[in-house]
């Protein structure tokens, strides 16, 4: 009889972390959903700072909603750059960036979603309430990822100016960001226009 109740009762357990990885699982039959956007987004209260969303969709093209407010670029200095010590710099070389990022790529990030632990995040943090002596800044960088898939948008974001502990899942979260990041490095992007 006892037996039996634990067998029972690690089928129930088996069955229910089945059912919740399948129910997570932005891929369904390996297949990426046609409604899928990615966004990975910086912003940031300083003044002059560089603000940005950049978008994946479905088919692999990358979108850039610049929105930063910077200071006026100073386009003499390079002049001076080109001649130094009586040696002209060579140019460097513009990289040649593909159309949009592949299928297999996208593939990738998505697990990388799932398996960074992004669909268990809050929505937003703000300071880690684990700290007992939790210290923020009122200017800082604001790193967030969405992701929108099969009707369902989930949307993490992490204020930097505050402290954070080593089990805050912050380090997960900067880890994904970084990783999707450099995936995009090597794509063009088309300029969002927003109204």
């Amino acid at each position: 009889m006892k037996e039996t109740i634990q067998i029972v009762l690690g089928l129930f357990f088996l069955f229910a972390f089945v059912s919740q990885m399948s129910a997570q699982s932005v891929l369904k039959d390996g297949k990426i959903p046609r409604d899928l956007v990615i966004t990975l987004s910086f912003s940031s209260t300083i003044q002059f700072s560089a603000e940005y969303d950049l978008k994946i969709t479905a088919d692999g093209k990358v979108y850039l909603n610049d929105r930063s407010h910077l200071l006026p670029s100073q386009t003499f200095f390079n002049l001076m750059l080109l001649e130094m010590n009586g040696k002209k710099l060579k140019k460097s070389k513009i990289p040649k960036l593909k159309d949009r990022i592949s299928q297999k790529q996208i593939k990738q990030i998505i697990l990388k979603f799932e398996k960074s632990g992004f669909f268990e995040m809050n929505e937003f943090y703000y300071g880690d309430p684990i700290l007992n002596e939790n210290v923020c800044t009122n200017h800082a960088d604001i790193k967030s990822l969405s992701i929108l898939a099969n009707g369902k948008t989930k949307n993490v974001a992490f204020f930097l100016g505050c402290s954070y502990s080593e089990k805050s899942p912050l380090e997960g979260f900067s880890s994904l960001y970084d990783k999707i990041s450099k995936e995009l490095s090597s794509v063009k992007k088309m300029n969002l226009k927003t109204n």
